[in-house]
């Protein structure tokens, strides 16, 4: 499966369509069977209670699998009161901060029986409204082969959901007057982009933003690579789409019809926008990312390559087979714009938030209000009136919302937004989209449903 995702915003409902074909996990990969547990916290804070001591009291809970010993243990020193509650549970691992009225100890419970009946080994969260992030949680494990935990800030492999931070990109450098949505290809790129299946034609960026480019995804000459990729974003889009090229097929690498007649979900065209901000900009496209967006909204674990973590913090992709957990292992390709940023939902909550405002968190602005209008505003008539720039709206369960599902081996995401409420959703999976089944649109809806409530 792969970073691919239909227009049927998989953060309501399943996984997003996948390639024809899916990969098996490494030969090499281990198996453990499916452990869960929780992580949470409101807003951005952390509950603290201080005390006659000269420092401050913290107080942790921590329920660990265990079969048959209970064990209680209290530490006291003069700087600090540190106190550990190991409790007896059956296949449980929870790990909770709250704060002293949890509005969303119903919620949190709700979702770890969902997660302990699914197929699923971690799951992150995130609730939001405008320019503010109401609630964050993790559950189940990000690496079932270290037992890592999943936290509010564990990274995670988006697939698809990274094309929302490339529309972001990519308006950016148009607010900056680096780039035009009506830019002709021809006139920014240091190599020509001819569909030899059409004559005359011109592709601009906005074909590129609403899938109707005409470039087509040709999945044998689209490799992941173990870890991140040895080639360069702009070598392998000229190798893919410039005759003679190591990836190059004329048949295969675009359609028959003209840019803007059609709409077809597009990987390359996606990851040569990322390159057009890269080339406009004279700024790599991931640097470019950590300086206008991460940067600015305060996305501390959130970068486009694995060498930009430790690998050993991040959601391990994670398939589900015969009962057991399996890891697929990291990995990456060449076309990363269109797929391969690793954040959290703490993060990308905060991202959300500031989409949900105009552009705006707390007293930092990615973009102007008028920009953000034209971010979700359609450009293309072949696109459709729902495509807006690699953003589109979906309806499901009765919800208007904005937003963008992923899917990719041994991940499953989404995030999404109500423009009439306001209200925000993340969702994060280290699995497979088959083994994520209801999961996805029944924690949504539920996170949806609780705000409402509020």
């Amino acid at each position: 499966m792969r970073r691919r995702a239909t227009l049927c915003l998989l953060l309501v409902a399943a996984a997003c369509q996948a390639p024809p074909t899916e990969s098996s996990p490494a030969a090499d990969s281990t198996e453990t069977s499916a452990t869960t547990g929780t992580t949470g916290t409101t807003g951005t804070t952390e509950t603290t209670e201080t005390t006659e001591t000269t420092e401050t009291t913290e107080t942790t809970e921590t329920t660990e699998t265990t079969e048959t010993t209970e064990t209680t243990e209290t530490t006291e020193t003069t700087e600090t009161t540190e106190t550990t509650e190991t409790t007896e549970t059956t296949e449980t691992t929870e790990t909770t901060e709250t704060t002293e009225e949890d509005d969303w100890a119903e919620v949190r419970e709700a979702i770890e029986e969902a997660l302990e009946s699914s197929e699923v080994a971690g799951l992150a969260v995130a609730v939001t409204h405008p320019g503010e992030v109401l609630w964050t949680a993790g559950f189940g494990l990000a690496n079932v082969d270290s037992g890592l935990p999943v936290q509010p800030d564990t990274p995670f492999m988006l697939a698809s959901v990274s094309k929302t931070v490339t529309g972001v990109a990519v308006m950016h450098a148009v607010e900056s007057d680096l780039l035009a949505l009506d830019d002709d290809l021809a006139g920014v790129l240091p190599f020509p982009v001819d569909n030899p299946q059409v004559e005359d034609e011109v592709i601009t960026l906005s074909h590129l933003v609403t899938h109707t480019s005409g470039i087509r995804d040709n999945w044998a000459y689209m490799p992941y690579a173990d870890g991140d990729s040895p080639y360069a974003l702009g070598e392998y889009l000229e190798g893919y789409l410039v005759p003679g090229g190591d990836w190059y097929s004329p048949a295969d690498n675009f359609y028959g019809y003209a840019p803007g007649r059609a709409w077809n979900y597009g990987n390359i065209a996606t990851a040569l926008a990322g390159y057009v901000v890269e080339v406009g900009a004279a700024t790599p496209f991931d640097d470019y990312c950590d300086t206008h967006i991460f940067d600015v909204l305060g996305m501390s674990d959130t970068g486009w390559h694995l060498a930009d973590f430790d690998p050993e913090t991040l959601a391990m992709p994670t398939a589900y087979v015969d009962g057991v957990f399996v890891s697929y292992g990291h990995y990456g390709y060449a076309d990363y714009p269109d797929g391969q940023l690793r954040s959290s939902a703490a993060d990308m909550g905060r991202f959300l938030a500031a989409m949900s405002n105009d552009g705006v968190l707390d007293d930092a602005t990615v973009l102007q209000p008028s920009t953000m209008d034209a971010l979700f505003t359609p450009h293309e008539p072949g696109g459709g009136e729902d495509q807006y720039v690699f953003w589109y709206r979906s309806d499901s369960d009765g919800r208007s919302v904005i937003g963008h599902g992923g899917n990719d081996r041994g991940v499953t995401t989404s995030i999404a937004f109500e423009p009439d409420t306001g209200i925000g959703v993340v969702l994060l999976t280290n699995a497979d989209g088959g083994n994520v089944g209801d999961l996805s649109s029944d924690v949504t809806q539920l996170l949806f449903e609780a705000v409402e409530a509020l």
